[in-house]
């Protein structure tokens, strides 16, 4: 039989392994990235504007940059840690994820733990060089997580109240976040509508 401290280290083995192939994977960056590090540093610099200052095809027209501030992040990231310190702390990002899914399925067994980790890799492939899209990655699960919470607490009890209080509050604190991180807020959006439907 498993023990709590096995199953924490079945999670730590998985995220490491997750975290390793991402990062041997991700071995050069693509356009997106210098992208949102051009974007980062402007926005670091010249504040916020509403044309595209960039010589492409866009430029002078409308810009709702509405990912700026996972381009700051990466650009500060970049600036303290280089170029490999953004591969190795996005690796992180893509890996988080997965350790919060496989917390909250690690009751289901080895076998379910690992087919999480099988499933969830290949995924990750679309967004393996540093795009503000692994923010969504990670802002998806913590809705799940947020709304499995809520799930479990029985609110006709005081401390299940706070509970799902708590999960309404860091729900609507993750949107402010995710809103500006990347458009796939949308998706989270659509998780509640089902959610809510399925209720």
């Amino acid at each position: 039989m498993r023990t709590p401290r096995t199953t924490w280290a079945l999670i730590a083995a998985l995220f490491a392994l997750v975290c390793a192939l991402a990062l041997c994977i991700d071995r050069g960056f693509n356009g997106d990235v210098y992208m949102s590090l051009l974007g980062g540093r402007f926005i670091t610099t010249h504040g916020f504007v509403m044309h595209d200052p960039f010589p492409t095809i866009a430029q002078g027209g409308t810009w709702l940059n509405q990912q700026w501030l996972a381009q700051v992040a990466f650009f500060h990231i970049a600036g303290w840690l280089g170029d490999t310190g953004l591969t190795v702390v996005y690796a992180v990002l893509l890996a988080a994820p997965l350790a919060l899914l496989l917390w909250l399925c690690r009751r289901k067994g080895v076998a379910m733990m690992a087919a999480i980790t099988a499933i969830y890799f290949p995924g990750l492939l679309a967004v393996i060089h540093p795009r503000a899209a692994g923010f969504t990655v990670l802002a998806f699960s913590v809705l799940v997580a947020l709304i499995a919470i809520a799930w479990r607490a029985r609110p006709e009890g005081r401390r299940g109240r706070w509970v799902v209080a708590a999960s309404v509050i860091g729900i609507l604190g993750l949107f402010a976040l995710w809103a500006n991180l990347h458009a796939g807020f949308i998706a989270g959006l659509l998780l509640i509508a089902l959610v809510t439907v399925g209720l």
